[in-house]
């Protein structure tokens, strides 16, 4: 397996860069991640997520925040900037599946998974053609933590909920800006703001339309 690890935080370990473009800001949320105390996996297959490290993975942090990508990697830091301090799997509760979005603490989550999805597509932004796929992606798993089959049955869940408590969803999103352009200034980020603000509702309908016109007869 082509596993790199990525870890400005710690002087003398061994640190892989990924290729491609973004380096920049690759090293960013490294950096981000390791004042937090997790050192950053970038791996194929990889589940995701933010684990305890282990004594093969060669860092002094105690947490491995391990991906696929830069899409995957910021997902898992909006997650985090707003739920510090770190902590495996940012300290979901899979027990409470399925989540109950009737009540306001259980629809939290819900606006934080979309918060996640929006911001991190943001600073995806330098490159549109990665936004729609990317945020397809992300809303493309939600179903499986509120109990509907699939997303088919999902997004209007989401789209009648968002009509009743669109407010709660701005609120965490304008959050899950501020926090990561904060995070990022603070670990030394140049341009700590994303390429482009980019706000939940348009994404959403595109997505609606995409799906409708996928369903509609030929």
């Amino acid at each position: 397996m082509d596993r790199r690890l990525e870890d400005r935080g710690a002087e003398g370990l061994a640190a892989g860069e990924p290729e491609g473009g973004d380096a920049a800001l690759r090293h960013s949320l490294a950096r981000a991640f390791a004042r937090a105390g997790a050192a950053v996996l970038f791996a194929p297959g990889a589940g995701n997520l933010v684990r305890r490290a282990l004594p093969a993975d060669g860092t002094p942090h105690p947490f491995v925040v391990e991906v696929e990508g830069l899409p995957n990697l910021l997902h898992e830091f909006v997650h985090f900037v707003l739920r510090p301090p770190l902590a495996v799997d940012h300290g979901f509760d899979y027990g409470r599946i399925p989540f109950d979005t009737a009540r306001a603490e259980q629809r939290r989550w819900l606006w934080e998974e979309l918060a996640c999805c929006v911001v991190s597509c943001a600073y995806l932004a330098g490159r549109p053609d990665r936004v729609e796929p990317w945020f397809a992606e992300q809303l493309g798993i939600q179903h499986h933590f509120y109990g509907y089959p699939g997303p088919a049955e999902f997004l209007p869940h989401v789209e009648a909920l968002v009509a009743a408590h669109g407010a709660e969803l701005e609120a965490v999103v304008d959050e899950a800006y501020a926090a990561a352009a904060a995070h990022l200034a603070a670990a030394g980020a140049a341009d700590p703001a994303p390429p482009r603000r980019l706000d939940f509702a348009p994404l959403f309908a595109e997505l609606l339309a995409t799906g409708r016109r996928g369903s509609a007869p030929g």
